[in-house]
């Protein structure tokens, strides 16, 4: 899969993280912390502040997307790219296609290759359900066609 196959899938943030708490939250929000459904939605934001031990939470806790600042279409790609063929992907390879340092693409990818086993059903779940798995470049190739994504400063 490409970045411009995720970004036609997933083309704002907000969808990415819907997508992502639909995966993570299946039936419902749950604190991470104390396991409580008791929550509010915080406005504005896709965080969740829950009502019996006082905390903020997201989707992203817990998983390999916490406290990142990658947009969440690139941590896709490569997961999708990583679970086609393990061990094919290079950082190179894949910096090149999402638009980031060869450091943090090969920060993303050590994180996917060293996901624990629930954390890896967490991630298969996330791209099978996107069906982006099978939509990857052919023979593992790179695909020439790139987009930027935009990042807040």
């Amino acid at each position: 899969m490409t970045l411009t196959e995720a970004c036609k899938r997933f083309p704002t943030r907000e969808s990415c993280v819907w997508h992502l708490e639909r995966v993570v939250w299946r039936g419902g929000p749950v604190c991470p912390y104390c396991r409580s459904a008791n929550q509010t939605p915080s406005k504005g934001t896709f965080r969740r502040h829950c009502n019996n031990c006082n905390t903020s939470y997201s989707a992203t806790v817990g998983t390999i997307f916490h406290q990142t600042h990658i947009d969440l279409r690139c941590w896709f790609v490569a997961i999708a790219r990583e679970l086609a063929e393990p061990g094919s992907c290079t950082a190179r390879r894949l910096s090149n296609d999402i638009s980031v340092s060869k450091d943090t693409a090969c920060r993303m990818l050590a994180k996917i290759r060293n996901a624990s086993h629930e954390e890896l059903a967490l991630l298969k779940k996330v791209v099978d359900a996107g069906r982006m798995i099978g939509k990857i470049g052919t023979k593992g190739k790179a695909s020439k066609k790139r987009i930027t994504v935009k990042r807040k400063k």
